[in-house]
């Protein structure tokens, strides 16, 4: 345990040492070390591959009640001791929450890629899809790269509010937010013609671009909420972005817990999309190679996909 001060991350004086870069240099020599300041507690470990950035931090003057429960569990002595089958317990609880969040991962990554899925159903709507209507490989194209940005954008504000990166415990910016629209989709999906639910998206993207002091969000710069006419120009219908947002947002009813997939797991998903391959049925049933096998597919806006981490 290295316990020094509550100046963390700084180099506080010419040639002393902050207490973090001391936590991480201990890990030469063990795999677990705890920092604390009495206050704030982490814990630091070398079977991660950024020991300094991706550490589990808990703060003892923030809702103690549960926070307590957080400083019994995973910082007890006991749990840094070998049980009887040779493996401690913190070694355990580290081993199942990479077993839970790439479980996770592959949820989330089945319900995007499927062919009748979340990311289908984007593009379906950025089609405003007529089973009537041919659509040339132009367009399918340009759809598919609307609906990659489109995703991109709602995973960096997911994850975004998961971490409290976004004000999202204040009042002002939940009208706004995710986890606000996320309560409306089963009434916006009762009026599949509507574009109540895109409305909402666009003014969240709108607010990130350009800041909005009436929900507390300062403007972050940079490309990806650029303005883009091809995207926020554009009218999307609840027919399917309630869909594909249910199928981002939730999973067997409960939140997708976006707190805790890290980038590399949605950069994953991310690269698979990029080489999805979307076409348009000559008929309503089409054979599809999926996952090595054959598989009827009953709609007209298709996509093959194969998940590889």
């Amino acid at each position: 345990m290295v316990e020094k001060g509550s100046d963390f991350g700084v180099q506080r004086d010419a040639g002393t040492v902050a207490p973090s870069y001391q936590a991480i240099s201990e890990l030469r020599q063990t795999p677990w070390v705890i920092l604390t300041d009495g206050i704030t507690w982490r814990l630091y470990t070398s079977r991660v591959s950024a020991s300094t950035t991706n550490y589990f931090e808990i703060n003892l003057g923030v809702r103690k009640d549960i926070v307590l429960r957080y400083l019994v569990a995973i910082f007890g002595a006991a749990l840094y001791t070998d049980d009887k089958g040779g493996k401690a317990g913190i070694d355990v609880i580290f081993d199942e929450g990479k077993n839970y969040v790439q479980e996770l991962e592959e949820n989330l990554a089945e319900r995007i890629l499927k062919p009748d899925g979340v990311f289908v159903d984007m593009v379906k709507g950025i089609l405003s899809h007529d089973g009537r209507r041919r659509y040339n490989q132009e367009d399918l194209q340009e759809a598919k790269e609307t609906a990659l940005k489109i995703m991109y954008r709602l995973w960096f504000l997911m994850y975004a509010e998961s971490r409290d990166l976004l004000p999202v415990k204040d009042q002002r910016y939940t009208p706004l937010s995710l986890m606000s629209l996320r309560n409306s989709l089963d009434d916006m999906g009762e009026d599949p013609q509507g574009n109540d639910c895109w409305k909402h998206v666009l003014k969240l993207f709108g607010g990130i671009r350009n800041g909005s002091p009436d929900h507390n969000l300062p403007q972050y710069s940079g490309d990806l909420f650029k303005y883009d006419t091809r995207l926020d120009g554009k009218i999307i219908r609840n027919r399917h972005i309630v869909s594909a947002l249910h199928g981002l947002f939730e999973r067997d009813g409960e939140p997708v817990d976006y707190a805790s997939l890290g980038v590399r797991h949605l950069g994953n998903i991310y690269e698979t999309l990029m080489e999805f391959v979307v076409r348009q049925a000559d008929r309503d049933i089409m054979l599809l190679e999926h996952k090595g096998g054959i598989r009827e597919v009953t709609s007209k806006a298709e996509s093959t996909y194969s998940y590889r981490k």
